[in-house]
């Protein structure tokens, strides 16, 4: 007998609390409709679908924590049966800086039907509103949290920057952004153009361009734990 798979939908969620409307309603169709989840925080999933869809019952859901322990073919079982299930991140777009990959790589690999939706991404938000190179461009995730290992990785990002003119993006948590921002000041030569994106899509949105010399010269507390896109670029 032929067996009728259902849909991996990879969901898109808002990366400000104060703009849910960043999702289409596309999404808010998927939702209305799908009873399984696999999500990087079923707390946050389930917010983000009441909010979305209040007439949900979220008693009735089955929302799986992903973790790098997960065991996925478990997870993805009611797809066999015809149901639909939903991949979210904690934020943005799934498998970025996530580990919704490992799902997507699943789903392919058993022909399952993979569909994404679309929705916000800081990293391609910051991008486009940098001025900087938008077709070469290198996202680096998070990088290494020890300074020693840090800072000369930083001056490689310079230099690829500087040599190829690619723009070089990464991120970091929110609470150690002023040892990024020590760490870029202390590395980076003055001239060259840093870009901080600082809670995208949110009403405190903040998007600014300087050289390093500039930035030196710039009130820094108000990045504190707030969270941010950093980009090394050259303009265009």
């Amino acid at each position: 007998m032929y067996q009728v798979k259902g849909i991996l939908y990879l969901i898109p969620v808002p990366i400000s609390d104060d703009n849910p409307e960043s999702v289409g309603a596309e999404v808010v169709k998927v939702i209305g409709n799908t009873k399984f989840y696999i999500a990087e925080r079923p707390k946050t999933a389930r917010k983000f679908i009441k909010q979305l869809c209040p007439s949900v019952e979220l008693q009735a859901l089955v929302v799986e924590e992903l973790t790098p322990e997960s065991d996925v073919a478990l997870m993805m079982k009611p797809i066999f049966g015809g149901h639909n299930i939903g991949l979210m991140s904690e934020a943005g777009n799934p498998c970025i800086a996530d580990p919704g990959a490992t799902v997507v790589t699943y789903a392919h690999k058993h022909h399952i039907q993979v569909v994404p939706l679309s929705g916000p991404s800081s990293i391609l938000m910051a991008l486009i509103a940098s001025g900087f190179n938008g077709q070469q461009f290198t996202f680096h995730g998070y990088l290494p949290n020890k300074k020693e290992t840090l800072l000369p990785r930083l001056k490689t990002l310079e230099q690829t920057a500087l040599k190829t003119g690619y723009t070089q993006i990464f991120m970091e948590t929110p609470y150690r952004n002023h040892f990024m921002i020590e760490s870029l000041f202390a590395t980076l030569a003055p001239n060259t153009l840093l870009a901080i994106a600082c809670d995208l899509s949110s009403l405190q949105q903040h998007i600014e361009i300087k050289s390093i010399s500039g930035w030196k010269k710039t009130e820094m507390a108000s990045y504190h734990k707030r969270p941010a896109i950093f980009l090394i670029g050259m303009a265009q």
